[in-house]
């Protein structure tokens, strides 16, 4: 199995094969998406609710990350990372939350030194909100930064 970002990998065991060079492979894969609340939902009524704010707060941060983004990109800048990575997903996407929180992160870390230096841990976290805020934080420093400079101060 390739890429187990999305997956947890649980029992593992090996069957003899006749005529077989070497034994054949198996495991129990778990899919996972921590975007989609119906999936993570617990069982009881109160953490049922705390899971329905958790996947509200990815929308609202990915809403969030995506307005600092363009707010700290020029738009000839945000073009040149569209086309290096690809089209955002479309908003009617099943999979936005997660599909936004990877796109945004990738273009961070092309964009921002801060995104850079955590890219691996960032781009392989399995949590979307916790992508999304670290994201977050990366763009509100960068806000801060633009306008606390000389140059950034707009004239009163």
């Amino acid at each position: 199995m390739v890429g187990t970002r999305r997956f947890t990998l649980g029992r593992q065991w090996e069957d003899k094969c006749e005529g077989c060079t070497e034994p054949l492979h198996y495991t129990d894969a778990t899919y996972f998406n921590d975007s989609d609340v119906k999936s993570a939902a617990p069982a009881d009524g109160a953490a049922a609710g705390a899971a329905g704010a958790a996947g509200a707060g990815a929308v609202g941060l990915v809403k969030e990350v995506l307005r600092l983004h363009h707010a700290t990109t020029s738009t000839q800048r945000h073009n040149e990372i569209v086309e290096q990575l690809g089209d955002p997903p479309p908003a009617h996407s099943r999979d936005r939350g997660y599909g936004m929180s990877m796109w945004l992160a990738s273009a961070c870390v092309t964009l921002h030194e801060a995104c850079k230096v955590q890219a691996a841990d960032l781009l392989a976290t399995r949590s979307t909100t916790g992508r999304l805020e670290r994201v977050l934080k990366v763009l509100k420093a960068e806000i801060a930064k633009k306008y606390s400079s000389p140059r950034g101060r707009q004239k009163s």
